[in-house]
């Protein structure tokens, strides 16, 4: 689509069009980033209450020699959930609890094998906040400097 000299594009995206009397106020961009941070936040909340869950829903298993365990680190600010033994060692899915589990009933397995998907799924969306949150600390830095 073309437009004239002189005339704006259409608007895209989350972007909007200038006003028409030219606008008298500066864009700096800190409202929305601020916005987009406290969206973040939340969903890391969310993320991490769901991870807490799963934790104590593998624990509350009668006879189990293994759950999920939530792995912190305060200082750099993540969390991570990950199979370990009841005796404290680390487990692998694939090499340890799924062979495990073949023995236990059909319905057990199927409930593992969600917890784990859903385990993979929420250390992913937790990295990806956390680096988000991350560069929009950086921006904000930038927009207020």
């Amino acid at each position: 689509m073309s437009t004239d000299i002189g005339q704006a594009p259409p608007p895209t995206g989350g972007i909007k069009a200038p006003p028409s009397d030219g606008g008298t106020k500066g864009f700096k961009g800190k409202g929305d980033a601020r916005r987009r941070m406290r969206e973040v936040e939340h969903q890391l909340n969310a993320v991490r209450r769901r991870m807490w869950e799963l934790k104590h829903q593998t624990r509350a298993i009668r006879g189990r020699v293994f759950a999920l365990e939530m792995d912190e680190r305060p200082r750099r600010e993540w969390v991570l959930l990950r199979w370990r033994y009841l005796l404290g060692g680390h487990a692998i899915w694939e090499r340890d609890i799924e062979p495990q589990i073949a023995g236990f009933p059909e319905a057990l397995q199927a409930w593992y094998r969600g917890v784990n998907t859903e385990t993979l799924m929420l250390n992913v969306q937790e990295r990806c906040l956390r680096y988000e949150r991350r560069a929009l600390r950086g921006l904000l830095r930038r927009l207020t400097g």
